[in-house]
């Protein structure tokens, strides 16, 4: 028994696949054992990009509805709970160290992992709480994801599709296209911003299962496509404009744009980690900046960093979860704090941009909150 938020959280971390490929299997024998349920209405987002966004921006117009709704996102990046929210409000401590205690009792087989766990963590919140509605963002891809075991999807979104978790997914476009696809439900709508050979998978899939899809067309930039996405799926589901126009506002996520100002320079946080979210970065940008940058091994860091170089005079590069970025040819610090501490005392007195890892910015965000609320505390 766990007598502290902090114990559960920490065994909650320790539940890994230990190696084991992705399946369904133990999200399949978790569900069965914890008696879990989807909600009566779910709104499952996927995609490359935009993900926690989108869902953000549903759940906001649907409180504003008038509906009780959950929320379950991923990744976190500074508080766990970022992962589940009713009506926009973080899961208490005290609910989560309650339900992991109830899940670290049972035993199902195959054993669940932290992903699974999480899930079935918010699915009984979210039945303890009555929710109206839950949107439910996929982890990675659909098919093998744990979050595919939902029912009562009234809609599915899928932002974009490009080349993320390709160890994972596959190497090309049409394979992950075709995983995140699985994401579709018979007789469902479809709302999708994808492009290319992804959207042409998309529409076969649809098709397959009768399924209708609403192509949102390219825009200035990935969110107003994904605003684009949100509001069709609202309006399917017959949202007033007043809540619609409610939802579409900046959803203010932590490191997504995340912006701090310190002693009046800007410093943005980005956890943006694959080409198309680094464009999106620097599309929202004028150089230049000073970027501070870090990538896990898994990642296609040369890529990622070669397109931020375009917008950065001066680069620092630091370590993510000990991992070094494989990039030779600028200024390395394994601390995130000691290369922060370098690019805010750079005398140019450019904007920062901290990009390339979740868990990056997971460790610098904190620090970036107390400096800029002893200054200006603008950053949520």
């Amino acid at each position: 028994m766990f007598y502290s938020y902090d114990e559960a959280l920490s065994w909650l971390f320790s539940q890994t696949r230990d190696g084991a490929p992705r399946s369904l299997e133990r999200i399949k024998a978790l569900w069965q054992v914890a008696g879990l349920d989807s909600p009566k209405s779910c709104l499952y987002v996927v995609g490359t990009n935009g993900k926690g966004s989108v869902a953000t921006m549903l759940a906001t117009a649907l409180k504003h509805e008038g509906f009780k709704v959950g929320c379950f996102t991923s990744p976190h990046v500074s508080d766990f709970r970022e992962r589940i929210t009713l009506d926009s409000e973080l899961i208490s401590k005290e609910n989560v160290l309650d339900l992991l205690n109830a899940l670290s009792k049972l035993e199902p087989e195959p054993k669940p992992a932290f992903f699974e766990l999480s899930l079935a963590l918010a699915l009984l919140y979210f039945a303890q709480e009555a929710v109206d509605i839950a949107v439910i963002e996929a982890g990675v891809g659909a098919k093998l994801d744990a979050t595919n075991v939902i029912a009562n999807v009234k809609a599915t979104l899928i932002t974009n599709v490009s080349l993320d978790h390709q160890t994972t997914l596959g190497k090309n476009l049409r394979v992950i296209a075709t995983d995140k696809a699985e994401a579709i439900r018979p007789g469902t709508p479809v709302f999708t911003a994808a492009r290319g050979e992804a959207l042409e998978v998309i529409l076969e899939k649809a098709a397959q299962l009768n399924s209708l899809v609403t192509i949102i067309p390219p825009q200035a930039s990935h969110l107003e496509e994904n605003s684009l996405v949100v509001k069709a799926c609202l309006e399917n589901l017959g949202i007033s404009p007043s809540s619609i126009d409610i939802g579409l506002q900046d959803p203010k996520l932590p490191a997504r744009l995340e912006r701090f100002n310190l002693n009046g320079r800007l410093i943005i946080l980005d956890g943006g980690h694959n080409p198309e979210a680094i464009r999106a970065l620097c599309q929202s940008i004028e150089g230049p900046v000073i970027a501070l940058f870090s990538a896990k091994h898994s990642k296609d860091a040369k890529t990622n960093l070669g397109i931020l170089s375009q917008k950065a005079k001066t680069i620092f590069l630091t370590s993510v979860l000990g991992e070094k970025p494989d990039i030779d040819g600028y200024p390395y610090f394994a601390q995130p704090k000691e290369a922060l501490d370098l690019a805010l005392a750079d005398p140019s007195g450019l904007p920062i941009v901290i990009s390339g890892s979740f868990y990056l910015a997971g460790e610098l965000r904190p620090i970036l909150k107390r400096l800029s609320k002893a200054i200006n505390p603008i950053a949520a």
